[in-house]
């Protein structure tokens, strides 16, 4: 029978048998064995007992659904999809590699990335998702921004208050509090970004994997302004 078809792939599983435990859960699902749906999406997606297709996990996922078998959740693990995050166009551009490509700002990125992976590596099970290089390079952009908004905060006080100090430090005052604020905020939603990409995906599904090593890559090959340009252009809008 089906059953014992599914079964007998089960055992051949069990027994560490990757490439015949994927033929009979072939020949059950081709059959109309529901569960078995479910057993070869995850072979595919995993390369246990074949090669990895993750457009065929999907597919044998959804046919296990379709048919009232389990597979929601793992559908879920295995493709990334850019809703619900702050930045959909942001998340979506990096996921297939072509932040570099794009006319986001790379300095701006990279801060929000080290931000990201940082919130990974203080989790259980999460260390090192990305090479110390790539964190290092991420740091540094991070440093370099923050350093220059700063900068450029101040030199404006400056210049908006005509050269009165009293007048200028009030003016500081008042927008290194707003700066300030706007720092807390812009943690809290990397913070949100980085719960949801984590409560879907954890740190060693397909789609995380391929997350962290793009990160990594761009971390990597990344260039931005130098100090002194960044420097200019948001003192002197040169």
């Amino acid at each position: 029978t089906v059953r014992f078809v599914y079964q007998l792939g089960r055992a051949y599983e069990s027994a560490g048998q990757k490439r015949k435990a994927f033929k009979y859960y072939k020949l059950a699902a081709d059959k109309g064995y529901v569960i078995a749906n479910y057993n070869l999406g995850w072979a595919y997606a995993q390369g246990t007992g074949t090669f990895i297709s993750y457009p065929k996990a999907v597919s044998y996922f959804e046919n296990s659904i379709k048919n009232g078998g389990p597979g929601a959740n793992e559908m879920e693990q295995i493709m990334f999809t850019p809703e619900g995050y702050s930045n959909e166009a942001f998340m979506k551009v990096l996921y297939i590699g072509e932040l570099r490509k794009t006319r986001f700002d790379k300095s701006k990125a990279a801060k929000y990335l080290h931000q990201f992976i940082k919130l990974f590596e203080n989790a259980s099970g999460c260390e090192s998702v990305i090479s110390s290089v790539a964190m290092t390079k991420l740091l540094e952009h991070t440093q370099v921004n923050l350093l220059t908004d700063m900068m450029a905060l101040f030199a404006g006080g400056g210049q908006r208050s005509g050269g009165d100090w009293g007048a200028s430090a009030a003016d500081g005052y008042y927008r290194g509090r707003q700066f300030s604020a706007n720092i807390v905020a812009e943690i809290d939603r990397i913070k949100s970004d980085a719960r949801l990409f984590h409560d879907r995906h954890g740190c060693h599904t397909p789609v995380a994997k391929r997350m962290f090593s793009e990160v990594d890559a761009f971390a990597r090959g990344v260039s931005g302004p130098s100090f002194t340009d960044q420097l200019k252009s948001k003192v002197l809008g040169q």
